[in-house]
């Protein structure tokens, strides 16, 4: 069925009632697109959601830890113990490749020290070490961190008594050793057998000593005025070797060294 729509001032046309729905749909759409295009133009651009800012934290820089060295000899030295922090003597020893020692003494005195029996190595006996002759250069001495006068050059070739600049209770000794390697024959070449002592040490004294070799070329320590079951006393610990708290009396200590690997 089909219906007519006059138009105004025209002649009469018949229009199907189909089509003029067809031409309000059409009419509508474009309505509704140019909107929709005006709408999209004339909004805002969406802002970016912006979160909290987070700033790095500073990585604080590992920290090496400090070793307390001997001067001199390089060894670690322990923080308490005999020379340190309580009565008695710490020898701390370096071989070098010539057979010399590079020596550092700590004395700690019981009472105010006023003059040091400096007494050289000696073999007493020790048929191993028998022939060494003993020398003493470049000796100095700290009095309670403050540096005492020294005879002769810093020299010595035998025992002798040094007269503090004034009492003392902590004594440091630096000083080179020499003349105390014996080579031991037949074996590599350079194994020998060395004769080491407090140089600061009253023999006659009951004080204890402590006597640390460092040096990749130490291979034992023996002290032979301990009793036959406590004569190797050398407590290795990478490459220091250390002995026992010994009293003054029996503090000789004979090292065997590969100088080679001094």
């Amino acid at each position: 069925m089909s219906s007519r729509v006059t138009l105004p001032g025209g002649p009469t046309r018949g229009y199907s009632a189909e089509q003029v729905w067809l031409v309000l749909v059409a009419v509508v759409g474009l309505v509704l697109a140019a909107s929709l295009t005006w709408l999209l133009v004339q909004a805002p651009a969406p802002r970016e959601a912006v979160g909290p800012v987070r700033t790095a934290e500073p990585q604080s820089s590992p920290q090496t830890p400090q070793t307390q060295q001997t001067p001199q000899t390089g060894a670690q030295s322990p923080a308490a113990g005999a020379g340190l922090t309580a009565p008695g003597v710490l020898v701390i020893i370096r071989p070098t490749p010539t057979g010399d020692m590079e020596v550092v003494e700590q004395n700690y005195g019981r009472s105010a020290i006023k003059t040091l029996r400096l007494t050289l190595p000696s073999a007493d006996g020790t048929a191993a070490v028998r022939g060494i002759h003993p020398r003493v250069s470049d000796l100095k001495v700290l009095a309670d961190g403050r540096p005492t006068s020294v005879p002769s050059g810093g020299s010595l070739t035998s025992d002798a008594q040094l007269a503090l600049d004034r009492p003392s209770t902590k004594i440091t000794l630096s000083y080179r050793l020499s003349g105390v390697t014996v080579h031991t024959g037949p074996g590599p070449a350079g194994r020998v057998l060395a004769a080491l002592s407090a140089l600061s040490v009253d023999r006659s004294s009951t004080e204890p000593v402590v006597v640390r070799v460092v040096g990749s070329g130490v291979l034992n320590l023996v002290c032979p005025d301990l009793d036959v079951a406590k004569q190797l006393c050398g407590h290795q610990d990478g490459t220091q070797w250390t002995t026992p708290s010994i009293p003054a009396a029996s503090a000789r200590v004979i090292a065997q060294l590969n100088l080679t690997t001094a």
